[in-house]
């Protein structure tokens, strides 16, 4: 596991505090269909293709965000995904399917993450990008808004944006 790691763990978790997802009760019905791995009284975050975190995000599981506790699970392949995350970070392993995988977790309430340069061009929420010594930010607020999903202010002046949904 790279370094640069156990920052970008950190940072999702502070990335948490500038999403608003949608009432979780107006997502019941979705949820009634989803199979029992996942727990509705929690907020899911999972990790799509290799995991580059290591067992780094395993600490989050004693925080909350929103009032729920904290579960982490992790997928080799997105079709194991289910509707009930609400953080999808998504590695570079899956670089060559990245378009696919936005597509199909298009305008759900789950933000999208990932450290794959372009992420957010290609209709990704939130792009980690690499600086020198630093991490920074390519948000798409509007992939967001059409999940349903609002990215604080203080977050969007700190990040470079990107927009994929209105055309040239």
């Amino acid at each position: 596991m790279a370094p640069e790691y156990k920052l970008k763990a950190a940072l999702i978790y502070k990335l948490t505090h500038f999403v608003e997802w949608p009432d979780r009760s107006s997502l019941t019905s979705t949820n009634k269909n989803i199979s029992n791995r996942y727990k509705e009284n929690f907020f899911n975050i999972c990790v799509l293709g290799d995991n580059p975190f290591g067992d780094i995000l395993e600490p989050l599981r004693q925080r909350h965000v929103e009032g729920l506790p904290i579960q982490i699970y992790y997928f080799l392949q997105s079709e194991d995904v289910g509707r009930s995350c609400q953080l999808l970070f998504i590695s570079d392993s899956k670089r060559a399917f990245v378009k696919t995988i936005l597509t199909t977790f298009s305008q759900r309430p789950t933000l999208s993450l990932s450290d794959i340069p372009g992420f957010a061009a290609l209709g990704g929420m939130i792009e980690m990008t690499q600086g020198n010594k630093t991490i920074g930010f390519t948000i798409n607020p509007d992939e967001a808004k059409a999940a349903g999903l609002s990215i604080a202010a203080p977050l969007l002046e700190l990040a470079n944006i990107t927009d994929t949904r209105h055309g040239p």
